[in-house]
């Protein structure tokens, strides 16, 4: 079983665009793969202890996933660097 990460773009999206995004992505994974960041409560507020949250999450990942667009997202575009930085296979859907 893999520790999959999944990052997004989430701004100026509805919780419901973000959740239908992000089982579109689920459904792309192995049926035993393990998804390690499932929060969407983002509010817009704390940007940097949510972006401190999803590191702590891609620490623990054996791959991550990036979304559609996520070269438009600071957050995504950090989390990819970290990946390429520290040797986290990424995958693009």
């Amino acid at each position: 079983m893999a520790s999959v990460f999944i990052s997004q773009p989430m701004r100026g999206l509805s919780k419901d665009q973000i959740k239908a995004e992000r089982q579109r992505i689920k459904a792309t994974l192995d049926h035993d793969d393990m998804v390690i960041n499932c929060s969407i409560a983002y509010d817009g507020e704390h940007q940097l202890w949510h972006l401190g949250r999803a590191l702590q999450d891609l620490d623990i990942a054996d791959k991550a996933i990036f979304s559609k667009d996520w070269q438009t997202a600071r957050s995504c575009i950090i989390e990819h660097m970290a990946c390429e930085m520290y040797g986290v296979p990424i995958v693009e859907v």
